[in-house]
């Protein structure tokens, strides 16, 4: 979301190189904003249309001249013109408004064909030529609508896709450092897809999905962004649109590409789903709570990525799910894994100091495994599991763990299990077939014999691998175990 915004507000960096301040609507002045915008969108005519409009300009921005400069019998594409009101406000601040409906399509003939639309889009922000950005924005659109057409291997599927009504709004302020920090956050109101596909590729009878949320909610932070570096690669790309006219600037290329890292410090947003539905051949199938959280640094040396999950109320349909294995399915789970002690700045810099789009492999193997070296500068990278759990009816599982692991070398880690509730996870499945009971049964007590009374209930596993060559389980070693047989 956080980069939507960033690429959103990108035409308006022109209003930087303009006066900083006030001034009435004028011919030279609609004169001075054509001529910036088509420093960063190009001369192509149609694309950038300003005109005074009383106190403000009235702004037209069509990008479908721009994305149409390829073969049409390969790909076309549309999207109606975006139509804007600047109004200078003084002191380097502009006020942006939107009032229109917005329609796009795309076709790759034999292929896709994609056709949305909106029914309406009211925005309001304040553009800061200091930040290069929007220091406030307010959007909100209604009746979101898109439809999709694919073909693959002669079989067609469908995706229609509406939302009720979305509402998004970004703020931005100076970074401590450098770049600018943002916050995104945004809301959709009632969510509905419907995908029609064939159930094989050699099968053309079709199965019916059709999913349904009641709404969407996201925030976004990032910190140290480098909106200008981002900006001045978007204006490079418009300006060099074909693979030769790439290859010919490809230094030019690298100077902004080095000049914009590391990108960000640091990127982290949730995004949940409330009451999700979806409706298959098999039955229903319904999530209370879906949320996803996603944490990472930009090309930094202190390299960091993390992503998790959450799911509550999970529910399956009696089609899937044998009435003796009902109350062993997960209804609530979450998980989460984190990398660290990796480095992105030095392979980065590698890579942009080596790269060739002129040869068929723009990075050499050599270089690629000098990268990979960069990239783990201590030969390994951590990873970390964080406390999380499974839980049903019958049970509580929960667990936490790290280790560190890199190429040609042997894992090292510890971690921790908790259980209560292996009583009714027994004695549920006493009601299982008898080739479910056989496999089972001798893998739970294994598992339980070599678990301890948890302190504050139930079952617990310490697991100790920090040692190579030993695997302890409550101080058991099972590494002998485990060894391949002579």
């Amino acid at each position: 979301m956080v980069l939507q915004t960033t690429l959103r507000a990108f035409p308006f960096l022109v209003l930087a190189a303009l006066p900083a301040h006030a001034n009435p609507a004028t011919p030279e002045g609609a004169a001075r904003l054509t001529a910036a915008f088509q420093t960063y969108l190009g001369q192509t005519p149609g694309v950038v249309t300003v005109l005074p409009q009383g106190e403000s300009y009235g702004v037209t921005l069509d990008f479908t001249p721009l994305i149409t400069k390829g073969d049409a019998a390969k790909f076309s594409a549309e999207i109606s013109p975006q139509q804007m009101v600047l109004t200078d406000q003084g002191d380097g601040l502009w006020g942006v408004t939107q009032d229109q409906p917005m329609t796009f399509q795309v076709s790759i003939p034999g292929q896709l064909d994609l056709k949305g639309r909106i029914a309406a889009i009211k925005s309001s922000g304040t553009f800061d030529e200091k930040l290069a950005t929007f220091r406030q924005q307010s959007i909100d659109m209604t009746d979101m609508v898109m439809d999709q057409t694919m073909v693959t291997d002669g079989q067609v599927s469908t995706v229609n896709y509406t939302l009720a009504s979305g509402h998004f709004e970004t703020t931005a302020t100076p970074s401590a450092v450098t770049g600018v920090d943002l916050v995104a956050r945004y809301t959709i109101e009632k969510l509905y897809e419907k995908i029609v596909q064939p159930l094989g590729i050699d099968d053309t009878t079709m199965m019916d999905v059709t999913v349904t949320g009641s709404s969407i909610s996201s925030e976004t932070t990032a910190t140290a962004m480098q909106i200008e570096g981002i900006y001045q690669l978007v204006a490079w790309a418009v300006a060099h649109p074909s693979p030769e006219a790439m290859q010919a600037d490809q230094a030019g290329l690298k100077t902004l590409l080095g000049s914009a890292m590391p990108l960000w410090k640091n990127l982290n947003g949730t995004s949940t789903i409330n009451t999700v539905e979806v409706a298959t051949p098999m039955g229903r199938i319904g999530i209370d709570k879906l949320a996803v959280a996603i944490d990472m640094n930009g090309f930094v040396s202190d390299g960091r990525f993390s992503e998790g999950f959450t799911v509550a109320g999970l529910a399956l349909p009696d089609a899937l799910v044998p009435t003796w294995a009902k109350d062993l399915v997960p209804r609530d789970f979450a998980f989460e894994v984190a990398l660290s002690r990796f480095d992105l700045a030095a392979p980065a810099a590698l890579f942009i100091a080596a790269f060739d789009m002129a040869k068929p492999e723009p990075v050499d193997d050599a270089k690629g495994q000098e990268m990979l070296t960069a990239l783990m500068p201590e030969g390994v990278v951590d990873i970390a599991l964080s406390p999380g759990n499974v839980a049903s009816p019958l049970y509580d599982l929960r667990y936490e763990g790290k280790m560190s692991a890199g190429p040609g070398g042997v894992p090292t880690g510890a971690a921790s299990i908790t259980l209560t509730g292996m009583d009714q996870v027994t004695a549920a499945l006493q009601a299982a077939p008898d080739e479910v009971k056989t496999q089972a049964m001798p893998v739970l007590a294994l598992v339980g014999g070599m678990a301890r009374a948890a302190d504050g209930g139930g079952l617990v596993w310490k697991i100790d691998g920090t040692t190579p060559g030993k695997l302890l389980v409550n101080g058991m070693d099972l590494a002998p175990m485990l060894a391949p047989a002579q």
